[in-house]
């Protein structure tokens, strides 16, 4: 064996890789390595870039052609502080931390392979569901990093399919309360301001940050509109632009919504907040969905977010005989994959309904 080539030590809890090298300025000989559960061809392989990363890096030098993961992350980091909104960065930084934890930051991106990065994904041992959360933040990354030409090609990803979770369709169910489900989550509720922000949340459709800063000033009962043009970001506990250009939008206040905006602007003036908290004034999201989970799993047997109670409004319109498009643009999407489905459920099920209703129905007999 050359006294510089990657070889395997064997450990009593998987493999590592190791590689001997002279340091430039010292002349003494070093060693790097690099532990994975087992040795397979693809470990070998992308085990050999981050030793040679390492060493380089040692040495005080850099290969100008290579990045490696740690790298093309930071710098995508960078883009995303100039490009998205605060809420999404902090997000985005949360994550991308996840997945420094599963890909060896000093692997070279362009080296990896997908049967690397599959196995390393597979021994975190998380459900799926959080696999491909994670599956789908990797591939934004190295897509971004290909358009910045930084990563040669997307052979890797492309051949990385997502693991087998639950179908969408079949949890949507789960996602949304029926009509006597909200009556008994809300007889429920003991404490006032989450009630009447549930109710107003169903009435409307809104999404909570959208709803927390709202102002008096925004609602105008004679007109019956409310003005949404802002949101409130929980992670930075600031008030923002809202989530999308769809988003700024100007909804009616339909009836059973009148007497309930009319009570929580009574006695306020233009420039309060609609809902008071003490978070900058606000109300705090962590807050109210921890009581909305518990609540709802208390009184129907499972849990509902907030954003589930967005869900809700889509049932319950599309069962009132609202369109599609019409929902929509109420909600302030521009397309909605969610939306839909839920749209297409509720409606299914009212077309099933109808058909039963039929087959009871006896014309010639």
């Amino acid at each position: 064996m050359n006294e510089y080539e990657m070889y395997v030590e064997q450990l009593d809890d998987g493999i590592r890789y190791v590689q001997r090298y002279k340091h430039r300025l010292t002349g003494q000989i070093k060693r790097v390595s690099v532990k994975y559960s087992k040795d397979t061809r693809s470990n070998r392989k992308v085990a050999q870039s981050i030793l040679k990363q390492r060493i380089l890096r040692q040495n005080g030098t850099f290969d100008g052609d290579s990045i490696t993961f740690q790298q093309l992350t930071q710098r995508y980091m960078d883009w995303q502080k100039e490009n998205v909104k605060p809420s999404t960065y902090t997000r985005n930084r949360h994550s991308i931390s996840s997945l420094l934890k599963i890909i060896d930051g000093d692997a070279l991106v362009n080296e990896l392979t997908a049967d690397y990065v599959k196995k390393q994904f597979n021994e975190t041992g998380d459900d799926n569901g959080t696999l491909n959360e994670r599956l789908k933040r990797f591939k934004a990354i190295m897509r971004w990093g290909y358009e910045q030409e930084l990563v040669n090609d997307t052979k890797c990803i492309d051949r990385i399919k997502r693991w087998n979770d639950i179908p969408h369709r079949a949890k949507i169910e789960d996602k949304y309360l029926e009509k006597d489900e909200l009556q008994r989550v809300l007889d429920w509720m003991d404490v006032e301001i989450w009630r009447d922000l549930t109710r107003f949340l169903v009435l409307t459709g809104m999404r909570f940050g959208e709803a927390a800063a709202l102002t008096v000033g925004d609602i105008d009962l004679h007109e019956r509109t409310i003005n949404i043009d802002k949101s409130l970001d929980s992670v930075d506990k600031i008030v923002t632009t809202t989530k999308t250009y769809t988003s700024t939008r100007t909804i009616h206040i339909q009836d059973e919504l009148l007497p309930v905006v009319t009570a929580l602007c009574f006695g306020k003036k233009k420039d309060e907040l609609l809902f008071q908290g003490n978070v900058n004034g606000h109300v705090h999201y962590y807050t109210y969905n921890k009581y909305l989970k518990e609540n709802t799993k208390a009184s129907i047997g499972r849990e509902i977010t907030t954003h589930g109670l967005r869900h809700t409004h889509t049932s319950l319109c599309a069962e009132s005989g609202m369109d599609l498009d019409a929902i929509a643009r109420r909600l302030g999407h521009s397309n909605s994959k969610v939306t839909k489905e839920i749209y297409l459920h509720v409606t299914k099920k009212m077309q099933e309904k109808d058909n039963k209703a039929m087959d009871s129905v006896r014309i010639l007999s």
